[in-house]
């Protein structure tokens, strides 16, 4: 390539946050066009490169506080920054945003799975209190408690009679107490 297309490329080249390239391809991509205008008898000078870099990170807003903190650097030291250590810093300040990226993706995964398995739980709890509201609700008309039916009691006259569990049995003694004596439910289980 000529000279003045090497220049102009160097001298139009942007980052676009979020576009097509990442940092570190937008910083090779400016090392070797560098490297080319060498090749061909135009070198240019290290301040000068570090200028068409910083010029190229102009539109990408995220690193104008590293912009700034090497200015002040640069003011304080008196010594400015090279275009190696220009390019070390945004290629660290690229990865810095890198891993705070993929930091902040797993924490919402995992914001997101506590969310819905803490949800799901919440749906059970619900279910469970309306279910048992359900059964405390039944009521058997043959011995007149509540917490089931006619066709699940244990007691003379009721669906189960003679059916009862062994525990009911012990619990009862083995006998009928009849309608509306007693103070538990005789449910079938």
């Amino acid at each position: 390539m000529f000279e003045t297309d090497l220049l102009n490329q160097l001298q139009m080249s942007r980052y676009v946050e979020n576009g097509d390239i990442d940092v570190r391809t937008h910083l090779a991509n400016l090392v070797v066009i560098k490297e080319q205008l060498t090749e061909i008898g135009s070198p240019i000078s290290d301040p000068s490169f570090a200028s068409y870099i910083r010029t190229s990170m102009s539109l990408a807003t995220s690193f104008k506080p590293l912009f700034t903190a090497l200015a002040t650097a640069l003011h304080t030291s008196g010594k400015p920054t090279t275009s190696e250590e220009l390019i070390w810093h945004l290629t660290e300040e690229a990865n810095s945003k890198t891993i705070e990226d993929n930091i902040n993706k797993q924490h919402e995964a995992m914001i997101s799975a506590h969310t819905k398995s803490k949800g799901k739980s919440n749906n059970l709890k619900g279910k469970s209190k309306s279910k048992a509201k359900a059964k405390d609700s039944r009521h058997c008309s043959n011995c007149n408690k509540d917490g089931h039916t006619d066709d699940q009691c244990f007691t003379e006259g009721g669906g189960m009679a003679g059916k009862a569990p062994e525990w009911w049995v012990k619990k009862n003694g083995g006998k009928s107490k009849g309608k509306g004596k007693g103070k538990s439910a005789n449910a079938a289980e």
